[in-house]
């Protein structure tokens, strides 16, 4: 399972801290050299030794500009005419001081480095161990995983515990036969319950070594099992409830999946792309689709009848992408492609299914058949990252789909989907970490709601703190718009508002700092469709700032403490400045090598003339890094490139501590409000929490 959240990279590993002249030793405290070397009144700010930036009024009349540059020789900003490049557009006359020319400005300073801190995380990564789900109704409904089976009888709200054992469950099936059979897998056991989950008795099939692939039981006592690995199995069947085993003289070449409509009638995929069908039980076994094209796919058959069936071919991979096809039978013979996802890194839809309708996202994700006519399948773009996956669904056999937008702020790889209908259904998301989030739609898929882990929300794209206590977030699972609130130091949270929905067709990858609030009333957040919104009723409402551009929208913003410079981008390609507290923005013209957030940030460190700035530049340069955190004049935070790491400064940039988790986290955002109080949001969606500088964490409580 790939990570559902977008991954934050650090840099080439050729840049190692080591290498890098950041390993100082000497400089007790650095000698920091300011961008800027004097206060104006009003609303002016300075850049560069000399560099005083105010407000000058623009010779169109149309904008207020900002002029950047040297009391003789100023360049003035905005929509003006003259001469020249300034950073903020175009300038009347005179030297430009763009961005670059004020970041090398800064004269980078040692760092004296201290000795690493061991880092600790406590509690549990969010919904730790999912593997798999089941619903057998609207309301009842099967979660397993680690050790761990799960059940509810409200649609999720609730799960209790319905079985604990030291398995590693990954797999759940109910008999279409019979409502009260369940089914649960692991490598090497067979847990199963005839009574609705009230009684579990567990199995294992020989031979003791082989892992166990899938588990189908027609009934309660008839079922059928394949062990071996994912290129090919061998296949087994029981007519006693799994008490007893025995080996399926099925076609050479690997078994790849197994579905049965009823005890005697089902279908089998194999590994060289054909389904064979058997009408006796498994007994004898005859080819009823044989893989067209150079490539054949590989079926993954689910029955729905003694006639009727529906095959999901997964084709070839390549660029993060795996081509697939869809395909029906209703007289159990032949087959006829529905659907199929042609890429140009994964090739053709395999077995002839190029001119189907075209199937969700770039991949394949799991598919549930419900009956000959209905089906749901959801595909995924695994390059995207978070909110990725998209569902389609037919309700005609395959003769028109329903396709409805990426699911926002949630599936990035659907690895396990339940529907009792087309309209009722729930999503498993499971991370490499463990962690998992269960979602479920009451409109097809249209719109999605978190039900399990979350019994109060917390924030999973981003959070801005006011101070230990106050502080915003933004996105829950199944909806990126929403925005949060807690008053608790991000122990409990409440939706206080949503960003306006636009339903992008390609949603946009958030970067590291999609909201900044400078007080409790004043905000601003990155919308999914790349739009900058503001509140000025602490984000009960919001209102278009900055329009989403066509190419490249915007994805971060972030403003310094105190409020008043503020930078929004994404990652370089357009950028706005304020000085103002947000009140005007400008265009900059940022060079090409300055294209990631903590650049940008970094351009504001030395517009403010904060002391911290020249070693934060160097720890930028040492570590590669795509963002960093400043609480205020003394505290800051860079990420480490190694994924597992970051550096923080309570001194004003003077001693830096290093302080490794000892794993790979990957914080995908850290925000600080001082040398003590502190959050991070993993790339997987976990929020933790530190009240000692970052050498503990506790997870949210969910």
């Amino acid at each position: 399972m790939r990570p559902r959240r977008r991954l934050q990279k650090f840099g080439s590993t050729a840049m190692m801290f080591g290498a890098v002249a950041l390993l100082l030793t000497g400089c007790s405290a650095a000698t920091a050299t300011q961008a800027g070397t004097q206060n104006n009144t009003g609303n002016q700010a300075s850049a560069g030794n000399t560099a005083n930036a105010g407000t000058a009024n623009n010779s169109s009349g149309q904008t207020t500009s900002i002029v950047i540059g040297n009391a003789t020789n100023a360049v003035s900003v905005g929509n003006t005419t003259g001469q020249g490049s300034g950073i903020f557009g175009s300038s009347t006359s005179g030297t430009s001081a763009d961005v670059q020319s004020v970041i090398t400005g800064i004269q980078a300073s040692s760092a004296r480095m201290t000795s690493t801190v061991g880092a600790t995380t406590s509690g549990q990564p969010y919904g730790a161990g999912l593997q798999t789900v089941q619903f057998t109704s609207g309301s009842v409904g099967f979660l397993a995983g680690r050790g761990i089976i799960l059940k509810t009888t409200n649609g999720g709200q609730y799960f209790q515990t319905a079985y604990r054992a030291n398995i590693d469950f990954t797999g759940l099936a109910a008999s279409p036969g019979s409502k009260q059979t369940i089914v649960a897998w692991a490598d090497h056991a067979i847990v199963r319950s005839t009574n609705g989950g009230a009684k579990w008795t567990r199995e294992s099939l020989p031979p003791a070594g082989a892992a166990i692939q899938q588990v189908d039981f027609p009934t309660s006592s008839e079922g059928f099992a394949i062990t071996g690995n994912v290129d090919g199995g061998t296949l087994w069947m029981t007519s006693d409830g799994g008490a007893n085993w025995n080996k399926v003289s099925a076609p050479a070449g690997g078994v790849q999946s197994v579905s049965f409509g009823s005890a005697s009638t089902g279908w089998i995929g194999l590994t060289n792309g054909d389904i064979d069908r058997s009408v006796d039980g498994g007994a004898h076994w005859s080819t009823v689709f044989h893989p067209g094209g150079q490539y054949p796919g590989r079926p993954l058959v689910q029955a729905v009848g003694n006639h009727a069936a529906w095959a999901l071919v997964i084709g070839g991979s390549g660029m993060s992408q795996t081509s697939y096809s869809v395909f029906r039978t209703t007289d159990g013979a032949t087959w006829k492609p529905v659907q199929g996802v042609s890429t140009a890194g994964a090739g053709p839809a395999p077995d002839g299914a190029t001119e189907a309708p075209k199937g969700p996202g770039s991949s394949a994700g799991p598919m549930v058949a419900l009956n000959a006519n209905q089906a749901v399948v959801t595909g995924v773009c695994e390059a995207c990252g978070m909110g990725s996956g998209q569902v389609s669904s037919t309700g005609n056999g395959g003769a028109s789909w329903n396709t409805y937008p990426t699911v926002q702020n949630g599936m990035s790889m659907p690895t396990s989907v339940s529907f009792v209908s087309l309209n009722d259904g729930w999503m498993l998301d499971n991370t490499v970490s463990g962690g998992s989030f269960l979602l479920r739609t009451t409109d097809g898929g249209q719109t999605w709601r978190e039900v399990y882990p979350m019994v109060h929300p917390h924030p999973v794209e981003g959070v801005s703190f006011l101070n230990a206590n106050v502080g915003y977030g933004l996105g829950v699972p199944g909806n990126a718009s929403a925005v949060l609130k807690s008053a608790d130091g991000g122990r409990t949270w409440w939706q206080v508002g949503s960003l306006p929905q636009n339903s992008p067709s390609t949603p946009v990858t958030l970067g590291n700092s999609p909201i900044s609030f400078i007080s409790e009333t004043r905000g601003y957040a990155i919308g999914a469709d790349g739009t900058v919104y503001q509140t000025a009723n602490g984000g009960q409402s919001w209102t278009v700032l900055l329009p989403a551009a066509q190419q490249n929208p915007y994805d971060s913003i972030v403003f310094l403490p105190g409020g008043k410079y503020g930078v929004v981008n994404s990652y370089g390609q357009n950028t706005e400045v304020t000085v103002d507290g947000g009140q005007t923005w400008h265009a900059l013209n940022a060079p090409s090598n300055l294209n990631t957030p903590a650049q940008m940030q970094l351009y504001l460190t030395a517009l403010a003339r904060l002391p911290i700035a020249p070693t934060v530049k160097t720890l930028i340069q040492a570590e590669s890094a795509g963002w960093f955190d400043v609480a205020n004049a003394q505290v800051a935070v860079v990420p480490g490139q190694n994924g597992r790491s970051f550096f923080i400064t309570t001194n004003g940039g003077s001693r830096w501590h290093n302080i490794d988790f000892g794993h790979y986290l990957n914080a995908s955002t850290i925000d600080f409000v001082n040398g003590q109080d502190g959050w991070m949001i993993t790339v997987l969606g976990s929020l933790l929490r530190t009240t000692n500088g970052g050498q503990t964490w506790t997870y949210a409580v969910h």
